[in-house]
């Protein structure tokens, strides 16, 4: 592979790029030192929008070259797709605690809703 790597050709890195991510060899995938990378997995997000994989190796490369603020966009962009599931999960494992605890007195007397998860569907459609 090192050999491999050492190519100018960018045919063979996008080949060894996805058979790495078809193995699910993520971090050795993000270890490559390569110009030909960051292409890669831009065009993995765009090519497949629905996957989370290649927007989280993405963003995951631009934390390792230390390119913070793409870092935090590709982040960004993860949190207002999944915005949804998030918060339904947060509900789901927190409401129970709250309810159990004596936060419903206080939910009550500041004129909170301990009811269960607010619904996504009346948020507007990205």
């Amino acid at each position: 592979m090192r050999c491999g790597l050492a190519s100018e050709d960018q045919l063979y890195h996008v080949a060894l790029y996805q058979w790495l991510v078809e193995q699910g060899q993520f971090e050795r995938l993000l270890s490559v030192r390569s110009p030909f990378l960051e292409d890669f997995l831009v065009r993995g997000t765009k090519k497949h929008p629905e996957s989370i994989v290649m927007f989280d190796l993405l963003w995951k490369f631009y934390e390792k070259t230390k390119s913070y603020p793409a870092a935090a966009k590709i982040l960004s962009k993860l949190a207002d797709r999944h915005r949804c599931e998030i918060q339904k999960i947060f509900f789901a494992v927190m409401r129970p605690t709250f309810l159990s605890s004596s936060a419903p007195k206080l939910a009550c007397s500041r004129g909170w809703s301990t009811s269960p998860a607010p619904s996504c569907a009346s948020s507007p459609a990205r």
